[in-house]
């Protein structure tokens, strides 16, 4: 609800300015372009293939041994508060 009130605002606040059809034209196309890249760069995103070799690598990773206790966890959890 506060997003949408921030954003109602927003829009009032450059609606009150003087701005030309070209001036409103640019500001929208810029923001399309930056809701865009957002969509297209999201972090931790990735192909189906992509998720599936992690698990794997993961998988073996932990049958050699390679993983971290929840005891270990909890303690190096400790020594960062």
């Amino acid at each position: 609800m506060k997003a949408s009130i921030s954003l109602d605002a927003l829009f009032d606040f450059l609606q009150s300015l003087p701005l030309t059809a070209d001036n409103k034209a640019w500001l929208a196309d810029k923001l399309w372009e930056s809701a865009r890249e957002e969509t297209t760069h999201v972090p931790g995103q990735m192909t189906t293939d992509e998720a599936k070799a992690r698990l794997e690598a993961s998988e073996k990773r932990m049958a050699r041994g390679e993983y971290v206790t929840e005891e270990e966890m909890e303690d190096f959890y400790r020594t960062l508060q």
